[in-house]
């Protein structure tokens, strides 16, 4: 899922923070700036609540909370309707549908799809200057396979004839920009 997906909306300064424990690359707390049309209209922070223990050493799950501050309340009101009217079979709107199912309301299911999507997008286009990503049309959606070799025209050309139908995230992403 490409970042036009969500248009008129993108994310500016995306900060992630990285989680405690084994799982150091999480994506559980970030801030950032929602923007629609080129111009900030809010702020963004995810934060998650730390475990809590009871003094009966019994702990809780700990719990994410999505604020969003925006500027004006006539922003806050576009939002929602835009999230509103989304179009249910489209890869955004059964994205948050599925997310539905864990107790996200359409508005912060949107802003999470949309923080997540832009920092896939960003750390593919950082790989992208190094290296060549392919995948198949049946591949999953981040499932990108690596030739550790600059894109090259000539190199794309050769990435086609051994996979047949392989869609280039150096292209795709030049022709995005």
């Amino acid at each position: 899922m490409f970042l036009s997906s969500f248009n008129p909306f993108s994310i500016r300064n995306l900060r992630t923070r990285s989680a405690s424990g084994p799982e150091k690359c999480s994506f559980d707390q970030f801030t950032a700036t929602l923007v629609r049309n080129g111009r900030p209209v809010a702020t963004i922070a995810s934060l998650l609540e730390p475990e809590l223990d009871d003094g009966l050493n019994a702990t809780r799950e700990p719990e994410h909370h999505l604020s969003l501050t925006f500027e004006s309340g006539a922003e806050a009101e576009y939002f929602q309707k835009t999230v509103a009217e989304i179009n249910p079979d489209s890869s955004v709107g059964q994205a948050i549908r599925t997310h539905e199912l864990d107790d996200l309301d359409p508005a912060e299911a949107f802003i999470y799809l949309l923080a997540y999507a832009s920092y896939l997008e960003t750390r593919l286009a950082a790989n992208c200057e190094r290296f060549t990503l392919f995948r198949m049309p049946d591949d999953d959606d981040n499932a990108w396979k690596v030739v550790k070799s600059p894109y090259r025209t000539a190199l794309a050309k050769k990435i086609r004839r051994e996979h047949p139908g392989a869609m280039i995230a150096n292209e795709l992403l030049s022709a995005a920009a």
